[in-house]
């Protein structure tokens, strides 16, 4: 018997024996060599190809940042062989991998590894002969290495071939790490045996790996929910599944994490599906979501997470404000929380909203009122129908759901049923209520509203980036040429953490259009232009745009078909268009209505789903005819209210229907006002920004009383209004605008002069303003110097100038959100469009002699409509931008 064991023990001893021969010779036999620096490592058999695409022809791979650098360095095989078609043949199908380590100049050092099959390969990279080049040996530690330099001496790459592979780098000190370190830095070779399943793997270890999908300093939010993933990944790349076949998909093995903060949270517990893209607002960034498929059980699990966070200092604060109260919050906790990190628009720097599933809203009124009467400034504001709760528990949310959720000096609190709405100011909360009460929301998205299928079944914790609003907005963006989303999945069992990537791929519409070339779509006659303006408007509901205008009988026309071009009388006015016409839901019913002027005269018109249109209207008391109308916030009754102004630059504000518009400025004559009027929120109160042009800004309340401290005097003239804007030291709201001169200056509250700051005026002509979109949603800065124009950002620096423009030419801005903006430029009779890096829209210029333009922005085409009126005609042009 013993015989025929040891017969056995030997068979399986050299079973044994030859797959770790295979192991250590094929394919994973490069990871022997891989120095123990190497924070990354690449393996493909593809990025030797001319492109490597995604499944649907999006993204070419080759074109992010770390797969380009790897790639770049096979071009050092080009030294060893003249003839680029036997370099092909070297490389054809090879699995090759490239290792990254760190050197002194903050750029990584790259070490290739490249299987040698054959005796012939061998031959001819021990001696490369390529003119003007010339090869030495030297010999470190028993091994010579040949370091390539060309005629001056200059060292171009060094090698050595070791264990089947040809070793290279453009650094000789990293050959010499190959002898002196041989062993894998990573903490695993686990994976590595699924090399060959993926045309691209992608391993990172410590913090390379974070880098790799966002920039360093990314804010508290997104530094904490990397903190939750481990040191080490494994990314491979799968193949395309016909149901998915758009999505670029990185599956990793999965890695251990001590200490997991939330582990609790899902212990036992699979993830849920994300169904609410009603409910995220299109302003949206970052958008992180932890759920639980199990409510009986996450609430479990999560009160005795909670247990175990009495000792940290933001829970110990909640204690202390609320003692026993404090279970009413926890009972009602529901499995789901989503936070939604915004765009900065119309000065807002920091927009926080978290939506926490909540049972039962009307219980913790009580508890939400007794807080917010110990707020120093907040308290209970109304809003849309909404009550607003300040509570001043610093880092409330913190405390309630850990790191990941920080960044809440103080809350405030609503409740859009199934969600309490927590926003880290005020602010942010109505611009949230806003985008939800009228749609504006990821559901409305082309883009966004099926990206909860493609997150990973069964996670428990997602990352969702607007790459394009991340990279026009903060700056902080990864590299991903041709993607649109960013999806990061997690899911826990126990310590491990098994994470995977999507890339959702930045498509392009079928090509019924060609691509950034001017294409006239609609040439209506129209003898007469009665408006002041030509006026479109956007339907956020389903994407399309209508045209109003007046005929001679003063009956306000609509024109929503396109094609047909057959106009719809709405109602009749009592005189022509003069201002510019709005849509808003000032009837606070869930729909928005058209909000149009005449100079005597304010109407809205209401169209039902049924068509059935209804339209009422209000005189001002003003016996001056009404010049410019402006939008501003709203307040309990309506997303928005209206304020017209006359010729004598008197104000009048229109808070809701059959109220008449009321003279705001009753207390103070205004004087040549700067356009437009903004209106903000300081604590619990709505102001109003007033600048004239003698530099003088007066802030009002909504009675029309002069703030205390104002009209705080620049002592210079401006041609452009001051606006708000949020202090990011400080979070306090104050005043910024520019005078003429382009002195940039800030107001506090108080009145007083807190910045006053010169911009570079390179030529003494040259004049400044603000320059504010058309529905004061966000705001730039404009120089123009003779015929030249620049814009600006919000801090001074130029974005990018234009020039040879014509005498007293037009610029105006166009705001659809932060990854989508534009500049219109009206010089003599033509009007060209750029976007914000100064790329020049379309081939042509659009003709213009009837005034200023009209656009609006097709999401899902990806195409502006232009509106213009030339020659007794209305022209309807597009420009296709993708």
């Amino acid at each position: 018997m013993s015989k025929k064991y040891g017969l056995i023990l030997v068979v399986l001893l050299l079973v044994a024996g030859y797959f770790t021969y295979q192991r250590w010779t094929g394919p994973l036999a490069a990871w022997r060599y891989i120095p123990p620096s190497a924070s990354l490592v690449v393996s493909s058999n593809r990025l030797q190809d001319s492109a490597f695409y995604d499944p649907g022809g999006y993204m070419d791979y080759k074109k992010m940042p770390i797969i380009r650098m790897a790639a770049g360095n096979l071009s050092i095989l080009n030294w060893f062989n003249s003839d680029p078609a036997q370099v092909n043949a070297f490389l054809k199908n090879k699995t090759i991998t490239y290792s990254f380590h760190p050197r002194s100049n903050n750029l990584p050092g790259v070490i290739l590894f490249i299987p040698v099959a054959s005796e012939k390969e061998e031959q001819w990279l021990e001696n490369p002969k390529i003119k003007g080049t010339r090869s030495i040996q030297h010999t470190f530690q028993d091994h010579s290495i040949t370091d390539v330099s060309d005629e001056k001496s200059r060292n171009l790459f060094s090698y050595i071939q070791k264990g089947g592979y040809l070793v290279v780098s453009q650094y000789g000190e990293l050959i010499e790490d190959v002898i002196r370190k041989s062993a894998s830095g990573f903490p695993s070779l686990r994976s590595f045996a699924n090399d060959s399943r993926s045309d691209l793997t992608i391993y990172l270890r410590d913090k390379s790996w974070k880098s790799f999908l966002l920039p360093a300093h990314t804010g508290e939010n997104l530094q904490a929910f990397f903190a939750l993933m481990p040191d080490f990944q494994d990314y491979h790349l799968e193949k395309s599944k016909e149901a998915d076949s758009l999505v670029s998909r990185f599956k990793a093995s999965g890695g251990t994490i001590e200490n997991h903060p939330y582990s609790e949270w899902f212990d036992g517990l699979q993830g849920a599906p994300f169904t609410g893209s009603q409910y995220i607002s299109q302003q949206t960034i970052y958008f992180i979501r932890a759920a639980g498929g199990n409510k009986e059980k996450f609430q479990r699990n999560y009160r005795r997470w909670m247990r175990n966070q009495r000792t940290t200092p933001a829970v110990r604060q909640l204690d202390e404000r609320i003692g026993k109260d404090k279970d009413l919050l926890l009972n009602n906790i529901g499995s789901e929380l989503i936070l939604c990190l915004n765009e900065k628009s119309n000065s807002l720097n920091d927009s926080k909203i978290l939506l926490a599933d909540f049972g039962n809203y009307d219980q913790i009124r009580p508890l939400l009122t007794r807080l917010s009467s110990h707020s120093e400034a907040s308290g209970i504001s109304n809003f849309q129908g909404y009550d607003i709760y300040s509570v001043p528990v610093p880092e409330l949310p913190k405390a309630l759901f850990g790191p990941v959720f920080s960044g809440f000096p103080k809350a405030f609190v609503t409740y859009v049923a199934p969600y309490l709405v927590i926003g880290n100011n005020s602010q942010s909360v109505r611009n949230y209520l806003i985008d939800f009460e009228n749609q504006l929301t990821w559901a409305q998205s082309p883009e966004y509203d099926s990206l909860g299928t493609l997150l990973e079944p069964g996670a428990q914790l997602a990352l969702i980036v607007n790459l394009q609003k991340a990279g026009a907005t903060t700056g902080i963006s990864p590299d991903l040429p041709g993607a649109e989303t960013l999806l990061l999945s997690c899911r826990f069992s126990g310590t491990t953490v098994h994470t995977g990537i999507a890339l959702n791929p930045r498509r392009r519409t079928p090509a019924n259009l060609p691509i950034n070339q001017t294409v006239l779509k609609v040439d209506l006659e129209w003898p007469g232009l009665y408006d002041s303006t030509v006026t479109a408007m956007l339907n956020p509901m389903d994407g399309t745009s209508e045209i109003l205008l007046t005929d001679p009988e003063h009956n306000l026309l609509e024109i929503s078909n396109l094609t047909t071009e057959k106009p719809q009388v709405l109602t009749r006015l009592d005189g022509p268009l003069v201002t510019k016409t709005y849509k808003a839901d000032f009837l606070n019913i869930g729909r928005q209505q058209r909000i149009v002027s005449t100079s005597s005269q304010l109407y809205l018109i209401d169209e039902n789903d049924e068509g059935l249109i209804t339209a009422l209207s209000d005189p001002i008391t003003s016996p001056w005819p009404i010049k410019e109308l402006f939008r501003v916030n709203g307040a309990s009754e309506s997303s928005s209210r209206f304020i017209a102004k006359d010729a004598r630059n008197n104000l009048y504000l229109w808070e809701r229907v059959h109220k008449r518009p009321f003279k705001l400025n009753h207390s103070i004559s205004l004087d040549k006002i700067a356009s437009p009027v903004v209106s903000f929120q300081h604590g619990n109160t709505n102001l109003f920004a007033v600048t004239q042009q003698n530099g003088k800004v007066i802030v009002l309340d909504e009675n029309g009383h002069v703030r205390k401290g104002f009209p705080a005097d620049m002592l210079s003239r401006t041609q452009g209004a001051f606006t708000w804007t949020q202090n990011p030291l400080t979070t306090e709201i104050e005043l910024i605008g520019v005078s003429t001169q382009g002195e940039l200056t800030r107001i506090d509250m108080n009145g007083k002069i807190v910045l006053s700051q010169q911009l570079i005026r390179p030529e003494a002509s040259s004049v400044f303003r603000t320059l504010f979109d058309d529905n004061t949603l966000d705001w730039l800065l404009l120089r123009t110097t003779g015929s030249k124009a620049a814009i600006l950002n919000k801090a001074g620096d130029v974005l990018f100038e234009m020039v040879n423009l014509r005498p007293n030419a037009r610029v105006r801005y166009h705001f659809f959100g932060s990854d989508n903006r534009f500049i219109t430029v009206q010089s003599g009779k033509y009007t060209s469009l750029f976007d914000l890096n100064g790329r020049l829209l379309g081939d042509k210029p659009i003709p213009s002699e009837g005034g200023d333009i009209s656009l609006s922005y097709q999401a899902a085409q990806y195409e502006l409509l232009v509106f213009s009126k030339v020659k007794g005609k209305f022209q309807i042009w597009s420009i296709k931008l993708r």
